[in-house]
């Protein structure tokens, strides 16, 4: 080979080399600012996203249902802590992507102080179902938010027939009705309610929710939450709703004694006390039982008075 030659041979080489490097630092650098967008557009998707649904818990019906369907395929990641008063909820969101990381870590958590969502962690799909059902301890205390991916595919097997007429008045479309669990779709999740073989057992004598292992208890407007729910994130949020039945009772007491001072007294202050500190001191879904003996009695006695106080 001339010199020539072999000067062209290197020349070609090096631009070879040199294009390889400018185009592998042109897509790093393209990845890398996707990413950083992703990220953006992930955390206002977390903010928004509790914004949306707030909607769903204004109004006096009870066990309203609605399709939330996302840009993208989604993880929402719903975290709680009982800091302050009431608690907060932190959520998050991740959405895929054919560019870069198939999947980030969430964006930034967005926190909600009255918000209270129940689902799997993370939650994964393009579209979701959401139910919003009140819970109460006599008087409301908030709606409960419980959301599972739309994609997913359900058995309840023999469900009471109270729970059977709500999911037929609801029709959320990936729930089936079915007798025994063979009759139920391959690669569904099966739901038992009458027995203890399925994926998730519901014990309608207990009020109790087992899967994976872990038993959580549920209260009126609470099974939905504890099926479809992370067990950690169903015990905290529990925790939180006590809290937030703990204040509310207090400011009943506050109204109770205005009222007693207008004429009409209600003799409900001893007892609202007690079920606030019942409330406060929840530690967990296993005190529920106790705490709903002690609304019932409440709100049996305030339905007694020709002034009641709700």
């Amino acid at each position: 080979m001339n010199k020539r030659g072999l000067e062209m041979g290197f020349a070609w080489l090096f631009a070879i080399i040199v294009g390889a490097v400018i185009l592998f630092l042109a897509v790093y650098g393209t990845t890398q600012f996707i990413d950083t967008s992703r990220d953006v557009s992930d955390s206002q998707i977390g903010a928004e996203l509790q914004v949306l649904l707030e909607p769903l818990a204004l109004g006096l019906e009870d066990g309203k249902m609605a399709r939330l369907e996302m840009p993208l395929r989604t993880r929402i990641f719903t975290t709680c802590n009982e800091i302050g008063t009431f608690g907060q909820q932190l959520v998050a969101v991740a959405t895929q992507s054919g560019v870069g990381t198939q999947w980030q870590k969430p964006g930034v958590a967005s926190p909600s102080y009255h918000q209270y969502f129940f689902h799997e962690v993370p939650a994964e799909g393009k579209e979701f179902v959401v139910l919003s059902k009140g819970f109460d301890l006599g008087f409301k205390i908030a709606d409960v938010m419980t959301i599972w991916p739309a994609e997913e595919k359900y058995c309840w097997v023999n469900p009471p027939s109270d729970l059977e007429a709500e999911l037929e008045a609801l029709n959320p479309g990936n729930i089936d009705t079915v007798v025994s669990t063979e009759a139920c779709a391959v690669g569904s999740t099966s739901v038992c309610f009458t027995s203890s073989d399925c994926d998730v057992d519901v014990s309608v004598v207990s009020q109790s929710v087992t899967k994976d292992g872990e038993t959580v208890f549920y209260d009126k407007g609470l099974v939905w939450a504890a099926i479809f729910s992370d067990a950690d994130l169903y015990e905290c949020q529990v925790r939180r709703l006590g809290r937030r039945g703990a204040e509310l009772a207090l400011l009943h007491v506050a109204k109770s004694e205005l009222q007693s001072s207008r004429g009409c007294s209600t003799n409900l202050e001893g007892s609202l006390g007690v079920l606030a500190d019942s409330a406060r001191s929840l530690s967990g879904s296993e005190g529920l039982a106790g705490l709903r003996v002690q609304a019932d009695d409440l709100e049996r006695r305030n339905d007694l008075l020709g002034c009641g106080l709700f």
